[in-house]
């Protein structure tokens, strides 16, 4: 580029020579001034400017494909994270289904299995959260079911009528 603007100086002179008669409106004289200069310096100018332009062009061109890397990359990325998520949420929903689900469904289990009349059903459910709180609670139900009122109708039946009944 050092052409560019060695040449610079040069351009400039010949364009302020085209300029000036065009100020006073001398467009025939302006022409003859122009046929007149050397175009060399225009063609360096003109030469170099497309140069910038290339390398503008190619520029952009090195970005642009980073920015596609960088999409496609990132679109990966997403893609991952929606599959990991959706992998997390089935694993998330298989566990509060064994832990919350399934210990209902054997406490539904075993009250049905008392209004059948099966008193010994017990869940025998340990934890320390409210699912444990009332499976320990439709244990002692049961249990107190069995061992008090089914206690208490057999002493009838065989004619003890000393069967106290106080609510608790």
């Amino acid at each position: 580029f050092k052409e560019f603007s060695d040449t610079m100086p040069k351009f400039l002179k010949d364009l302020d020579e085209v300029r000036a008669p065009l100020k006073d409106g001398k467009a025939d004289e302006a022409v003859a001034v122009f046929d007149r200069i050397d175009k060399g310096s225009v063609e360096t100018i003109k030469q170099t400017l497309l140069k910038l332009m290339d390398q503008a062009v190619a520029a952009a061109q090195t970005q642009m494909d980073i920015n596609d890397a960088t999409f496609v990359s990132t679109k990966r990325m997403l893609i991952g994270l929606i599959v990991l998520s959706m992998v997390l949420c089935i694993g998330m929903g298989l566990f509060l289904s064994k832990t919350i689900v399934v210990p209902l469904k054997n406490g539904l289990s075993m009250m049905k299995d008392l209004t059948r009349g099966h008193l010994r059903t017990r869940l025998h459910l340990v934890r320390k959260d409210e699912v444990g709180e009332l499976a320990g609670a439709m244990d002692m139900f049961a249990e107190d079911l069995q061992t008090n009122v089914i206690g208490s109708m057999e002493k009838i039946s065989r004619g003890d009528l000393s069967v106290e009944v106080a609510a608790k």
